[in-house]
């Protein structure tokens, strides 16, 4: 993942989204992404279909408050907010 994101097109043959947005903004944006954790459900992932749609809202909610609990954001704000 972290090549996919923050890798370097002479090293990768390809261009990942730090060399995307680099390019793109003619060096004017510089994007270095944090991979984090993995968020583990803890649930099978043979839900019935039916299910699905309210299961992923449920996921998504407590994937949130997990990374909310565990994450300093403000250590990962390079411009102050801006």
């Amino acid at each position: 993942m972290n090549i996919a994101f923050n890798g370097y097109n002479e090293d990768t043959g390809w261009y990942s989204l730090h060399d995307y947005y680099d390019a793109a903004s003619y060096s004017a944006l510089n994007i270095n992404d944090t991979i984090m954790d993995i968020y583990r459900t803890g649930d099978a992932y043979d839900l019935p279909s039916a299910e699905l749609n309210v299961c992923d809202w449920r996921y998504l909610l407590n994937a949130v408050t997990y990374y909310n609990a565990n994450v300093n954001y403000e250590a990962l704000n390079q411009n102050g907010g801006a």
